[in-house]
């Protein structure tokens, strides 16, 4: 998704956007809460992305084998 795209659907300036990338500047819950409605996440993911992709794979791997029949790894 572009900075155009995101700033369109969460309502928020383009150029603020960028800046939150590069580090510039931080932000607010709220805003944080509008980007990651924007990107289809929970506002909880956009803090803790290594939890997130961790939890992810599980819940893939979990789906992959009730589909298999195979045992999942464990957790």
């Amino acid at each position: 998704m572009s900075q155009e795209d995101l700033s369109a659907i969460a309502g928020i300036d383009r150029t603020f956007i960028s800046d939150i990338e590069n580090a510039k500047y931080g932000t607010s819950i709220d805003r944080l809460e509008s980007l990651a409605g924007a990107l289809g996440v929970a506002t909880w993911e956009m803090c803790h992305p290594q939890t997130a992709d961790r939890i992810r794979k599980q819940a893939d791997a979990d789906a992959s084998a009730a589909t298999s029949g195979k045992p999942a790894p464990p957790h």
